[in-house]
C-alpha cells in the first residue's frame, strides 16, 4: 500500500529545521516503523508544505503517528503545524494538527511526539530509565545517545527514543523520564546506540535500568553492558 504523507512547517519565527526528520505511522494492523522523512536538499523550511510517499503494509485505520527528529544541524528545533496522511489504497485521510515546537529549548523540552487523529497527544505512560556510562578510559561520549524498548507481547516497541539532556561522562549515572503512550511491560529486551557524531564519540556503557513510576503498572528491567559501543 502506499501512503502519501503531507508536512506542514509553522510560520513562525525560526520553524524550520535543518535536522533528520523521522515518522512511524501506526494503525489497526502495526505500523511503517521508524522512516526518515527526506526528498529534497532543503525539507521542512518556514511555512512549507512538504510531500513524501511512504510503500508500507496496509495498516487498516490509522490510529496516531510517531514524529521526531534527532536535533542535528545548526537549527534544530522544528515547529510542526500539521500532518495529513492519505491512505491511497483504501482511499481515506487523517489529520494530525499539533501546531508545537519539537525543540530542546522550546515549550516542553520533547523531540518526539505521538499525535493521535485529530491532534490530541496521547495520554502517557513514565518510563524512568537510569544509564551507567563505565568508569573506565575513555568511557565517556558526547554523541547523542537513543534506546528502543521492546515489549515481550507482540512486535511493539518505543521507535528511537533519543535520550535528551543526558551528560554520558565517564562513572556518570544519567536519569531519564521517558512518556510513551503504549505500555511495553514486560519488556524483552532494550536496543541501545548512538548517532557516532562530533568529538569523543565512543561510549563504555555499563548497564541499563528501567522501572515505572507506577510499580504495579511496569515490571523492572535490567541491560548489561559492559561493551564500548
Amino acid at each position: 500500500n502506499k501512503y502519501e504523507v503531507k508536512v506542514y512547517t509553522g510560520d513562525v519565527t525560526g520553524a524550520g529545521t535543518d535536522a533528520d526528520v523521522f515518522i512511524n505511522i501506526f494503525g489497526e494492523y502495526g505500523d511503517t516503523g521508524e522512516r526518515r522523512l527526506e526528498n529534497e536538499k532543503d525539507n521542512f523550511e518556514k511555512g512549507a508544505e512538504d510531500k513524501f510517499t511512504l510503500d508500507a503494509p496496509d495498516l487498516g485505520q490509522l490510529m496516531k503517528i510517531n514524529v521526531g527528529h534527532n536535533n542535528k544541524g545548526a537549527s534544530a528545533g522544528w515547529f510542526l503545524s500539521k500532518i495529513v496522511i492519505e491512505d491511497i489504497g483504501n482511499k481515506r485521510k487523517y489529520d494530525f494538527p499539533l501546531n508545537r515546537w519539537l525543540a530542546l529549548d522550546e515549550d516542553d523540552g520533547k523531540i518526539q511526539r505521538d499525535i493521535l487523529v485529530g491532534g490530541a497527544e496521547t495520554t502517557a505512560i513514565s518510563y524512568i530509565v537510569t544509564v551507567f556510562t563505565g568508569d573506565v578510559r575513555g568511557a565517556g561520549t558526547k554523541s547523542k545517545i537513543y534506546l528502543v524498548m521492546y515489549g515481550a507481547r507482540g512486535n511493539k516497541n518505543s521507535g528511537k527514543i533519543f535520550l535528551e539532556g543526558g551528560v554520558f561522562d565517564r562513572g556518570r549515572t544519567d536519569i531519564f523520564n521517558i512518556e510513551l503512550a503504549v505500555l511495553l511491560s514486560p519488556l524483552s529486551r532494550v536496543s541501545i546506540g548512538h548517532g557516532n557524531v562530533g568529538v569523543n564519540r565512543g561510549w563504555y556503557c555499563e548497564k541499563v535500568r528501567e522501572a515505572g513510576e507506577d510499580p504495579a503498572l511496569i515490571q523492572p528491567f535490567s541491560l548489561t553492558c559492559k561493551y564500548k559501543l
